[in-house]
C-alpha cells in the first residue's frame, strides 16, 4: 500500500487501520505492507499501529521519515513533533514486536545546523538501530523558507552525510544476528542474486534467499536461516 504519506488517509470517516483490516480480510495469502507513515502519525494514532502490526497479513516494517534526532532543527522544518513522543512510542513498539523491521530518514545538513544537533541524530540513530537508513544531503530549493537561512557548508554536509553512512554500516554487522537459525514461512518473491536461488520476505519484512526453491513466485515456503550476512539472511528449505 502506497502513497506519498499513508497516515494521511481517511475517506468517509474510515481511518488507515479499517482500509487494512478490509484488505487483509480478502480470501487470499499475502503480506501487505503499509507506506511510509508521518512520524506524528505514531504520536496520534498508536493504537491504530499496533491494531494493523497484529493482524497476520501485515508486513512490521515501519518507515517513518524522522529527519534529525533535534528537536530545534524539527522546528524550523516544520515538523508538529518532538523526538521524546517518538522515542516513547518505539520503545513500546520495539518491545511489542521485538524483530520489527525499522526504516528512516535522515537530512544532513538542514540550514543552522550546528555540531550539537547533528551529535544528536548520531545519538538518535544508534539508540534506533534502524534496519534501512536512508540519508539525504540538504540541498536548497527555490521558494522555500529554508534557502533563505543561513546554510551548511557544503563540505560540512558531505563530512556529516559520510560519518552517519558509517555508523550505520557498523550496525549492520550485528543487527541480524538475533535471526541466526529462525524458522518459519517466507513468501517468494522472486529470483535470487544467484543460479538456483529465490528471495523472499518473512512476517518482519527480513531479506531472505532461500537455496533450491523451485516453488512458483507468490507462494509461502517453510524456511530455516543457516548464515546471517548484515542486513540479507540465507535459508534453506525445510
Amino acid at each position: 500500500m502506497t502513497s506519498q504519506d499513508c497516515s494521511t488517509y481517511q475517506y468517509k470517516n474510515t481511518r488507515l487501520v479499517d482500509l487494512v483490516q478490509e484488505i487483509v480480510h480478502l480470501d487470499y495469502r499475502f503480506f501487505l505492507r503499509v507506506g511510509m507513515l508521518n512520524p506524528r502519525f505514531i504520536v496520534d494514532n498508536f493504537d491504530q499501529l499496533i491494531s494493523m502490526f497484529n493482524l497476520d497479513k501485515v508486513y512490521r516494517f515501519l518507515h517513518i521519515p524522522i529527519q534529525s534526532g533535534s528537536d530545534i532543527v524539527l522546528k524550523k522544518m516544520n515538523r508538529p513533533y518532538h523526538i521524546s513522543d517518538i522515542e516513547e512510542k518505539l520503545k513500546i513498539l520495539r518491545k511489542e514486536f521485538p524483530y520489527l523491521t525499522l526504516s528512516t530518514d535522515i537530512i544532513c545538513g538542514f540550514p543552522e545546523e550546528t555540531e550539537e544537533d547533528f551529535a544528536k541524530t548520531i545519538d538518535l540513530i544508534k539508540w534506533l538501530n534502524p534496519e534501512i537508513l536512508n540519508i539525504s544531503q540538504y540541498t536548497p530549493r527555490p521558494g522555500t523558507k529554508a534557502k533563505d537561512m543561513k546554510q551548511v557548508n557544503s563540505r560540512v554536509i558531505k563530512e556529516r552525510s559520510i560519518r552517519l553512512s558509517k555508523i550505520f554500516r557498523e550496525s549492520l554487522i550485528t543487527i541480524n544476528e538475533k535471526w541466526q537459525d529462525w524458522e518459519g514461512e517466507v513468501l517468494l518473491l522472486h529470483e535470487g542474486t544467484t543460479s538456483n536461488q529465490a528471495f523472499g520476505r518473512n512476517i518482519d519484512y527480513k531479506n531472505i534467499f532461500i537455496k533450491n526453491a523451485k516453488e512458483s513466485y507468490g507462494t509461502f515456503v517453510h524456511s530455516r536461516i543457516y548464515t546471517v550476512d548484515g542486513f540479507n539472511l540465507f535459508a534453506k528449505l525445510i
